[in-house]
């Protein structure tokens, strides 16, 4: 059990280190070719590092830190490898067998279990990815536990924004609509059953054209597949705790995700809806200068307005930080 442990830690840190390599690869492109690339492309690159760490199987590589460690010989066919003089088998047969010379048996040696370097990192990576699951699902299922209790919005401007947004972007299944008072922005979870959660009092807040742009906004999330890869990278995320470069690489992915969903918001909604948009992040941000709470991220501008208590994230979901604790991610 815990050799098929070994080998899937080994596995993994395999894979990890591939996909840094790939990362820095990512940051590489990005940076050069900045002035060509559109929002787009910038965040369909790091759509690789994420197939990278779906792919069980690893390349061939001429590097690798396995090539540093001591390895026993190996017999390959047709080959004879000698470590040490063999002892004639007249002179072994007449050998006596002293069983005070303190060798263990065989059956001693397989009894005698000590905890290798392997063994040791194999356990804390078990323990980390274990602990981490275990963490997100019950924040997860806390958070729908207080969304199953939300009733749906009823606001007539609501679900008539809803309405010419879903027909703008061609959906035919609504997803569910809900104010909720503990989230600061809009936000999109779900995977199989989309909701899009909007801040309290939303009607009040926003005229028609700046709530249709907001709900435009989600559900191309939606449509894109955002939430499935959300729900993927945060796994791979939990799988590979140890890795910052991935944790950097991940944020980063999310950070490029927004404007190139603002890039398909004005695509569908034409380049005379940037005004209604930009009002729309306007009075976000006059929201969260009065809370003092939150981050946003777009396609006009990337600021982040930070609390003393740091970001809200909820880790299924996408979207704007919501109010609450520090590990919640939307």
């Amino acid at each position: 059990m815990i050799n098929m442990l070994e080998d899937l830690f080994q596995r993994v840190l395999e894979i990890s280190w591939q996909a840094s390599l790939l990362v820095l690869a990512v940051l590489l492109v990005q940076t050069i070719f900045r002035k060509w690339l559109n929002p787009r492309w910038y965040y369909a690159l790091w759509l690789l590092v994420v197939l990278r760490l779906l792919l069980p199987v690893t390349p061939e590589s001429p590097v690798s830190g396995y090539g540093y460690l001591p390895q026993a010989p190996i017999n390959r066919e047709g080959e004879f490898v000698n470590e040490a003089p063999l002892m004639d088998e007249a002179v072994a047969s007449q050998a006596p067998e002293n069983p005070d010379l303190g060798i263990p048996t065989q059956a001693e040696a397989g009894r005698a279990f000590q905890l290798s370097v392997w063994h040791v990192l194999s356990l804390i990576w078990l323990t980390g990815l274990v602990a981490w699951g275990l963490f997100l699902l019950l924040r997860d299922w806390n958070f729908r536990k207080r969304l199953q209790a939300l009733p749906g919005a009823q606001h007539p401007v609501l679900t008539r924004a809803l309405g010419e947004a879903c027909a703008l972007l061609r959906i035919k299944d609504r997803p569910r609509l809900v104010e909720a008072g503990f989230v600061a922005s809009p936000c999109l979870t779900g995977v199989f059953r989309p909701v899009i959660l909007l801040p309290a009092n939303s009607a009040g807040r926003f005229n028609a054209e700046e709530l249709r742009l907001i709900l435009v906004h989600e559900l191309a999330h939606y449509q894109r597949g955002d939430l499935i890869v959300q729900w993927l990278v945060t796994w791979l995320q939990a799988v590979h705790w140890f890795n910052p470069v991935l944790w950097f690489a991940f944020r980063r992915m999310r950070l490029d995700r927004e404007p190139a969903t603002d890039a398909l918001v004005l695509d569908r909604a034409g380049v005379e809806a940037r005004q209604s948009y930009g009002n729309a992040l306007i009075t976000l941000l006059q929201g969260f200068n009065r809370s003092g709470r939150g981050q946003v991220w777009s396609g006009f501008w990337r600021t982040s307005m930070r609390s003393k208590s740091g970001s809200r994230f909820y880790p299924f979901s996408i979207g704007k930080p919501m109010r609450g604790r520090p590990w919640r991610w939307c």
